[in-house]
């Protein structure tokens, strides 16, 4: 059909027959426009420059991702794409769940996102490479349950929300230079000899409620020189200071407490 340069909303919303989409020529797709389309595999859209939320939502056939002219992804665009492995959209700006429970996506790079949202990538438990050079914000759960992530680095990430890391039970090592704000159970459910890196700009490092509840007794620290901890906030429960590798720290000891690097 023509669609006079767009795709409009749930213009094929549950449309399980739908196995293919080619669409030279439109610049947008509307909110929810294949949404549900549970066998659509591939879509040819050379033009398409923006891409409404939800629009493939529930695409659990959908492979390849390709939109190089799309810099902003909205929430839930992706979300439930369980077959999707390549994704070849310059996006500046993701929406929350935008790629929630993608299963079977291992790598991921956004040069360009500043801000990681909520959920974003929760539930991609086939994801082991994340490249966000610029990003300076994590959000709630924007990893959670990233059960194959083993090693991150977030060079310019200065605050790591809620949960954003929790179930990430193979996750051994956090590269996190500029960051000062961890916020509860960031960490949760991460493993026993994990080991966390902070340079911090700032004079002080702060964690919301038990950011590593089920991290024990194999932890190993990295700080830059001047960086202690500060106080806690109103039913923050943070570490109580810390003199050497012995110290315990909300029932944790710390394997190692070391000069970053």
């Amino acid at each position: 059909p023509d669609f006079n340069g767009n795709v409009p909303s749930s213009a094929f919303y549950d449309c399980a027959w739908l196995k293919s989409a080619n669409i030279p020529g439109a610049a947008h797709i509307g909110n929810s426009a294949f949404r549900g389309c549970t066998n659509l595999k591939s879509v040819y859209s050379p033009d398409v420059t923006g891409i409404g939320y939800a629009a493939f939502s529930g695409c659990s056939e959908l492979e390849n991702a390709n939109f190089p002219l799309v810099t902003t992804i909205e929430w839930s665009t992706f979300n439930g794409c369980s077959n999707l492995i390549n994704v070849n959209i310059p996006a500046t700006t993701i929406g929350s769940s935008a790629f929630y429970s993608c299963s079977s996506l291992k790598s991921v790079s956004f040069p360009g996102v500043i801000t990681i949202n909520a959920s974003t990538f929760g539930g991609c438990t086939e994801l082991t490479t994340v490249s966000f050079p610029n990003a300076t914000t994590i959000g709630q759960y924007a990893f959670g349950n990233c059960t194959s992530l083993g090693k991150v680095s977030f060079p310019n990430v200065t605050t790591v929300g809620s949960t954003a890391f929790q179930g990430c039970v193979a996750l051994f090592e956090a590269d996190l230079p500029k960051a000062w704000s961890f916020g509860s159970l960031a960490f949760f459910d991460v493993r026993n000899d994990f080991t966390l890196k902070i340079d911090s700009p700032t004079d002080a490092v702060t964690f919301g409620i038990t950011p590593f509840s089920t991290v024990t007794n194999n932890m190993t620290l990295y700080l830059g020189d001047g960086v202690t901890p500060a106080r806690p906030t109103s039913g923050s429960t943070i570490w109580n200071g810390y003199t050497d590798a012995d110290d315990i720290w909300h029932g944790f000891t710390w394997k190692a407490i070391k000069s970053y690097q």
